[in-house]
């Protein structure tokens, strides 16, 4: 009787402990640099920046208000995209067009957030290909 009451003790200390670190109650509003991996064509570990014509690496600014959440990004030219997604418990998604030489490509962002100042998924190209996408968030506005 008292083993039992003692591991009913111990398993709502655990179930409290482990729902004081979930993701539900983070915000991940601000800005964050996000690095997009592309697997498969050579380099360390066989990854390489993404894009032939520029560098894996963006700057992205979400607004969020619960589960909506508000993207905000630039094109290759500083013209401001914005676009929308979701955050359900510790799931993050968004999609955002942008224009490619061969037209407009969507992209689409699932991932996962891992704690307040860091992020990591996966990106679809349109129909061609995926690629893994790690955020961490700017902390120190010189880090732009």
């Amino acid at each position: 009787m008292q083993y039992s009451r003692s591991i009913l003790a111990l398993s709502v200390i655990l179930l409290f402990t482990l729902s004081a670190f979930t993701t539900d109650e983070v915000d991940i509003s601000g800005k964050w640099n996000i690095s997009v991996q592309m697997a498969g064509h050579g380099g360390e570990g066989g990854e390489r920046p993404a894009g032939r014509r520029g560098p894996g690496a963006f700057q992205f600014e979400f607004i969020q208000e619960g589960e909506k959440l508000t993207v905000l990004t630039n094109d290759r030219d500083g013209n401001e995209i914005k676009t929308e997604g979701t955050i359900e418990g510790d799931e993050i998604k968004w999609e955002l067009e942008r224009e490619t030489p061969m037209g407009k490509m969507t992209l689409k962002y699932d991932g996962k957030i891992i704690d307040e100042d860091n992020m990591e998924g996966e990106v679809q190209f349109g129909e061609f290909r995926t690629a893994k996408w790690i955020a961490r968030r700017v902390i120190d506005e010189t880090e732009k």
